[in-house]
């Protein structure tokens, strides 16, 4: 019969995980990664607290948005490529289509570029850069607030972080 043990956290945290292209990452990088996308969540929940509507759409929204995370974190496992930039730019679309002063939605996008520059061939990356940052600017961002533009350049910034990361751990596996 099965039986339950602690689960040793620290030597789980130690043990590597393989992303979509074959390269080993420490377990904790997709755990740090879950972990900002639920605090940006809340951080956006947050903000909308004052207009939270009765059904809490705004809270749902968020929670499309940080699905991807959550189910990478919870099974281990990718969603399809489509599927994970499609749940972050749609919740985020959704959630900057009605914006609040000093808007953190945004940042959902950053995370998804910078995840994607990490773990998927240059082409897939730049190509995610560009859907991300052009839909935040279709999505009505300028009409927000002056500061609205440095988020594009925080999208941009972020994919090459995420390409430069996924570099370097190819080069330490060499």
């Amino acid at each position: 019969a099965p039986t339950l043990r602690p689960m040793r956290w620290r030597a789980w945290l130690r043990e590597d995980v393989v992303d979509p292209r074959g390269l080993s990452w420490p377990r904790w990088a997709p755990v740090a990664v879950a972990v900002a996308a639920g605090a940006v969540g809340v951080a956006v929940v947050g903000q909308r607290l004052p207009s939270l509507g009765p059904l809490g759409v705004e809270a749902l929204v968020v929670l499309v948005a940080v699905a991807p995370w959550a189910v990478e974190l919870a099974t281990g496992s990718h969603l399809p490529l489509p599927a994970f930039v499609g749940l972050v730019v749609a919740g985020t679309t959704a959630l900057v289509l009605d914006p609040v002063e000093s808007d953190v939605a945004p940042f959902f996008l950053v995370l998804l570029v910078l995840e994607v520059g990490a773990t998927r061939p240059l082409a897939t990356a730049i190509a995610v850069v560009a859907v991300a940052a052009v839909t935040l600017g279709l999505a009505g961002v300028p009409d927000q607030s002056e500061g609205w533009w440095v988020w594009v350049p925080g999208i941009v910034a972020a994919g090459i972080g995420g390409i430069g990361a996924q570099a370097q751990v190819r080069l330490l596996a060499q």
